[in-house]
């Protein structure tokens, strides 16, 4: 989905190529466009894979972040089954379960240390594939083509909530 703007700042884990593409591809072959989610104008595909460790921060700047995230050292995420979730009574959530203690652990030191806003208390590492109409996604839950590949965060993405974003080497 392409925005701009958005109401907060967030970080994530940018998911690697080739594996980025191939979940691209496999949500186009998978979910029909008539089933997609519209969301100001644009169809609710993901078009930046990604894994958010955090979305909420009040900070436009990467500075704190930087700061806080200056000791950590790269780590492997293991992905899972595909899974729903339905906390919008406009739309459904198709996603990968993410597998990864260090992401939990990012997440809670951050929550710790900057000022943020999240509706969410349970923080599970994921990443989302399309955005569908209510109940459009559900035949695919618990498919299995994605469990078991992993791949290596040697980076995180500060994502400004004005559209900037900064690259932090781990």
């Amino acid at each position: 989905m392409l925005r701009q703007n958005y109401d907060y700042s967030s970080i994530h884990v940018p998911v690697p190529e080739p594996l980025a593409t191939d979940i691209i591809s496999w949500g186009q072959a998978k979910l029909r466009n008539d089933n997609i989610f519209m969301y100001e104008g644009t169809l609710g595909r993901e078009d930046e894979i990604h894994v958010t460790v955090l979305y909420g921060l009040h900070s436009e700047s990467s500075q704190q972040t930087r700061e806080l995230l200056s000791s950590e050292t790269p780590f492997q995420v293991v992905l899972k089954k595909i899974k729903v979730f339905s906390n919008d009574t406009r739309f459904d959530v198709v996603y990968i379960e993410a597998e990864c203690d260090r992401l939990i652990e990012l997440n809670k030191k951050l929550k710790k240390h900057v000022t943020y806003t999240s509706r969410y208390t349970k923080y599970e590492p994921h990443v989302t594939i399309a955005y569908t109409k209510k109940d459009k996604g559900w035949d695919l839950y618990g498919e299995k083509d994605f469990e078991g590949k992993c791949f290596e965060c040697s980076s995180l993405v500060f994502s400004s909530k004005n559209g900037t974003k900064e690259s932090i080497l781990l």
